[in-house]
């Protein structure tokens, strides 16, 4: 059974949805669509509030990670126009979350969030009785990849500008003018603006400032190592190779902290190289 687009209101951000600019007619480099499998749409089982697993899973299959990726990058709304009651704009401002998604119409009239989650259901597909929690799930999981899909943008604008990578790029300011010479493959030009204007702001300064305090005063952060791959989706590649004994929630839990390419042949993780994460587990056989 597939999924339609769901529920096109923006009732959940409030406000009104004015109608803005189209992504572009053509794909850029790196946002093309894999081809879907000859079968058929890949059949999701939801789990936890924002996961899949795949019901018959294929390490090398069709994921649906990697295509959410694609599609909100391509969907990405760009600037949008915030407005009252009375329909006058408030505030225009840079898409920042999931919700923004919604402030935008295209010129059919549907919502770049509805025509996100459409894209999404024409290539995987869940039973009748999955159909609700899969929409609160995938509702729950975009939530947080545009979070991500915002957070990494300026990451890899600054690593494009300086040369250096993730962790070093998280130090580094760059100027507006500079953040403009780094616009990555997707998106609108005034959208990218819109962007590095917000990123440059005092107000998104005062956010990272208080994000880096919080952060300081954990003395050991427990940071996953294992990429983009879902707790669930881990579990599944470990079944997959080392046997069903292998997923349990503690050898997952280290395999997600050290990293999966760094398991060994019985399928068991490597050394955490984290003091928080590794204290958690002393002591504790798996």
């Amino acid at each position: 059974m597939s999924i339609d687009g769901g529920d096109d209101s923006n009732a959940a951000v409030g406000g009104n949805i004015l109608h803005g600019e189209e992504p572009p007619k053509t794909e850029r480099r790196g946002l093309h669509m894999r081809v879907p499998p000859h079968e058929g749409k890949v059949m999701l089982r939801p789990v936890g509030d924002r996961q899949f697993t795949y019901v018959n899973y294929n390490p090398k299959g069709y994921k649906y990670g990697s295509q959410v990726g694609i599609i909100i990058k391509r969907l990405y709304p760009g600037e949008v126009k915030i407005c009252d009651d009375e329909g006058m704009v408030v505030e225009t401002r840079a898409a920042l979350t999931w919700h923004d998604y919604f402030y935008k119409k295209d010129e059919l009239g549907l919502t770049y969030a509805r025509r996100v989650k459409q894209e999404f259901w024409s290539l995987f597909t869940t039973t009748r009785a999955d159909v609700r929690r899969a929409s609160r799930n995938l509702e729950t999981y975009l939530v947080k990849r545009v979070s991500d899909l915002i957070y990494q943008a300026r990451l890899d604008a600054v690593k494009k500008h300086e040369g250096c990578d993730d962790n070093q790029a998280r130090d580094i300011e760059l100027t507006e003018e500079q953040y403009l010479k780094c616009r990555p493959d997707w998106g609108t030009r005034e959208g990218w603006a819109a962007l590095c204007k917000y990123w440059t702001s005092e107000k998104y300064k005062e956010k990272r400032r208080a994000a880096r305090a919080a952060c300081l005063k954990s003395a050991d952060v427990a940071q996953n190592r294992g990429g983009s791959m879902p707790w669930a989706e881990t579990q599944q590649l470990l079944e997959h190779k080392f046997g069903p004994e292998k997923p349990g929630t503690l050898n997952t839990y280290a395999v997600m902290k050290s990293g999966f390419k760094n398991v060994d042949s019985t399928g068991k993780s490597a050394p955490i190289p984290n003091q928080k994460a590794q204290k958690r587990l002393t002591g504790i056989s798996f």
